[in-house]
């Protein structure tokens, strides 16, 4: 009977990887960080220069974004950049969800 449990479990679909996508959407200054993504690749400084809040506190923000697969990122010398790894997908989330508050009960 346990053995029996054990497999019914291992047969489960994997929820972890939607469960960080949204705990990682669940901060208005991840949503930030990714408005201005959808404009297009940025190094933390630049980030820095449009959102009011310290670097080091951007830089943890982003390495949320980044294990949860939303954003990705590359070495530039002392630089690093940052990049959506789906612009399309958070381009379309973001209209449906600015499209919703205008529809709302």
């Amino acid at each position: 009977m346990i053995i029996h449990r054990l497999k019914k479990d291992h047969q489960k679909p994997d929820h972890e990887k939607p469960v960080r996508f949204f705990k990682a959407l669940g901060h208005s200054t991840r949503l930030e960080i990714l408005a201005a993504l959808l404009k297009g690749k940025k190094c933390v400084g630049d980030i820095n220069k449009l959102i009011d809040v310290h670097q080091p506190n951007i830089s943890q923000h982003l390495a949320i974004l980044k294990v949860a697969g939303i954003v990705c990122s590359k070495q530039k010398g002392k630089k690093v950049c940052y990049s959506l790894t789906d612009r399309t997908l958070i381009k379309r989330l973001f209209n449906s969800l600015l499209s919703q508050r205008s529809h709302q009960c």
